[in-house]
C-alpha cells in the first residue's frame, strides 16, 4: 500500500488506540491516561471520523460511531521509531505524536533521514531520555543531545504561560528559522537539514496540550497537504466527504486506489463526492455506497468501476484510441477519466 507519510511510535509509547486506560494496565493515578497518550488523538488529521476509544454499540445508532472514516490525504502509517533507516526511505514525512524515549542512536537514524530528503516534525517532549513517565510529562525533564538534527542547542524551558513552555534556546548554525513565534520568542522552528527539513515546536508540552496543539495540528495538515501534492501526477484519490480510500502500485507499472463510500447511515442511497488527480489535472468523481470503486490508472489515464462485479485487468492507450480489458458482466460499464480523444 502506498503510504507517503507515516506517525512514528515512540520508545516506551504506552498508547493502544482502542482504549483510554492507564498507561500499560498499570494501577495508580501516576499511569493514568494523560497528554502523550491523548496526543495519538491529533492522527484525526488523517482519519478525521475514527474513534480512537471502544467503539461497540448494541443496538448500534444509525448515525457514525467511528468505525469508519474519511481519508481527505490518503493512508498514513504506523512506524515503530525502532525501524530501520532503510525503511524509514519509504516515507516522504514523518511526525511523532506520543510519548518517546529518545537516545543518540535515534538521534542519528533521524538526522539521516532528514538528510535524505524527508521531513520530521516533532517536539522537545520526543527527545527526552527519562523513562520515568511523571518526570517526561511534568518534571526536570532531561534532553538527548540533537543538535545535529535541530539545529539548536536547549538550555531550559521558560514558566508555563497560556498552557506553553516556550525553549530557551541557541541557534548552533545551519539554516534554521523561525516559522511561529509567541510572545516574541520562536514557537515554531524550521531547520533546513541537506535535502530534507525538521519542524520543531519548541516548547516542553505534548502536541495534545491546550496551548500547543493547534499548531502541531496546522504542520500535519501542512504535511498531509504536500503528500498530495507529491503524487497528484501520478493518480491520488483525496476529498472531505465520507469516502475512505487505499493506494497500491502494481509490479506492471499501474496503481490502482480503492475507494468506500463509509456513509452506511443515511437513509438515502447518496453518493459521495471525492477528487482524482491525474497528470495534473483533478476530476471530481461520485463514490457509491455499498461496494467498493476500482480505480486503475496508467500514465495519465484512469478508469473507474461502475459495480461490485466488475475487475480491471488492465488500460494501455493504443493510438489514438484507450483499450479496456476487464472481467464481469458483459454489460457492465468502466469511465474513462484521463487525455483521451476516444474510448
Amino acid at each position: 500500500m502506498v503510504s507517503p507519510a507515516a506517525i512514528l511510535h515512540g520508545a516506551n509509547d504506552a498508547w493502544v488506540c482502542f482504549t483510554r486506560r492507564n498507561a500499560w494496565s498499570q494501577e495508580g493515578d501516576e499511569w493514568r491516561f494523560d497528554t502523550p497518550e491523548e496526543s495519538w488523538d491529533l492522527i484525526k488529521v488523517f482519519y478525521p471520523d475514527s474513534l480512537l476509544d471502544a467503539i461497540y454499540r448494541h443496538p448500534c445508532p444509525e448515525e457514525p460511531q467511528g468505525y469508519y472514516t474519511r481519508t481527505p490525504y490518503g493512508t498514513v502509517d504506523i512506524l515503530p521509531v525502532e525501524a530501520s533507516g532503510e525503511i524509514y526511505k519509504a516515507y516522504s514525512h514523518m511526525a511523532f505524536l506520543g510519548y518517546n524515549t529518545a537516545d543518540g542512536a535515534q538521534v542519528d537514524k533521524l538526522s539521516d533521514y532528514v538528510k535524505n530528503g524527508g521531513k520530521l516534525l516533532l517536539g522537545w517532549c520526543h527527545l527526552f531520555t527519562d523513562t520515568d513517565r511523571q518526570t517526561a510529562i511534568r518534571g526536570s525533564a532531561h534532553v538527548v543531545d540533537a543538535a545535529e538534527l535541530t539545529g539548536v542547542i536547549l538550555h531550559g524551558f521558560s514558566p508555563e504561560k497560556d498552557g506553553v513552555s516556550i525553549g530557551d534556546i541557541t541557534v548552533t548554525g545551519g539554516d534554521v528559522t523561525v516559522e511561529e513565534e509567541k510572545d516574541g520568542r520562536p514557537l515554531v522552528i524550521r531547520r533546513r537539514l541537506g535535502k530534507g527539513e525538521v519542524w520543531l515546536l519548541n516548547a516542553r508540552e505534548y502536541p495534545a496540550s491546550p496551548g500547543v496543539r493547534s499548531v502541531y495540528e496546522d504542520i500535519l495538515h501542512m504535511f498531509g497537504e504536500e503528500t498530495v501534492t507529491e503524487n497528484m501526477e501520478k493518480g491520488w484519490l483525496t476529498g472531505n466527504d465520507t469516502v475512505g480510500s487505499a493506494v497500491y502500485d502494481r509490479e506492471d507499472g499501474s496503481r490502482m486506489i480503492y475507494a468506500v463510500n463509509t456513509d452506511w447511515w443515511s437513509r438515502e442511497d447518496r453518493k459521495a463526492k471525492a477528487r482524482l488527480y491525474l497528470g495534473g489535472r483533478c476530476y471530481e468523481i461520485q463514490i457509491p455506497r455499498d461496494r467498493i470503486t476500482q480505480i486503475m490508472i496508467r500514465g495519465d489515464i484512469a478508469a473507474v468501476t461502475s459495480d461490485m462485479e466488475t475487475e480491471i485487468l488492465d488500460i494501455r492507450r493504443e493510438g489514438d484510441t484507450c483499450v479496456v480489458k476487464k472481467q464481469g458482466e458483459e454489460d457492465s460499464r468502466v469511465k474513462i477519466y484521463g487525455t483521451v480523444p476516444e474510448v
